[in-house]
């Protein structure tokens, strides 16, 4: 230890200005060595830390690599849940598809508050009601579009009468 440390006002009355661009050169390629010194173990610490994190996962229980298993699934459900909760809401309060996209919330109650809300806006207050003369004999106005059976006797009927 020959280099004793030197104050900041020690080094700045040794500091001479560099009188060539050579000698500026030279005063800027040492200062970049000295700041890449200290970052010379960089790729040996990133090894460290990438063999670390292999043992630490390799130390992990089945039970906490199920868990966290667990947990990516649930959070990849929950907007598939909500989706299945938004249309059961749209079904429920007769909104079409196209409205039913504009729900907005996370839970099946939230949805619903929405839905009457939209409702109310639209000035609709039930489902709305099938024209009266397209309803065929056997059919309800909740459902008059029918199974494949009701369709295609339907269909033999309308043929045998004309």
């Amino acid at each position: 230890m020959s280099e004793e440390v030197k104050t900041d006002a020690e080094k700045a009355a040794e500091f001479k200005p560099p009188t060539s661009q050579e000698e500026f050169d030279r005063m800027v390629g040492a200062r970049l060595e000295r700041e890449r010194s200290k970052f010379a173990d960089y790729d040996d610490i990133k090894a460290k830390a990438a063999k670390f994190d292999q043992a630490d996962e390799a130390n992990k229980t089945e039970l906490q690599r199920e868990r966290e298993r667990a947990e990516k699934a649930e959070t990849a459900l929950t907007p598939t849940q909500q989706q299945v909760a938004r249309l059961e809401v749209a079904l429920e309060k007769g909104l079409t598809a196209t409205q039913a996209k504009r729900l907005v919330g996370t839970s099946k109650e939230e949805f619903a508050a929405d839905a009457d809300e939209l409702l109310s806006d639209l000035g609709a207050k039930a489902k709305p009601k099938p024209d009266a003369k397209k309803l065929h004999s056997g059919s309800s106005a909740d459902s008059d579009q029918g199974t494949g059976r009701e369709r295609a006797a339907a269909a033999l009927r309308q043929l045998r009468n004309n």
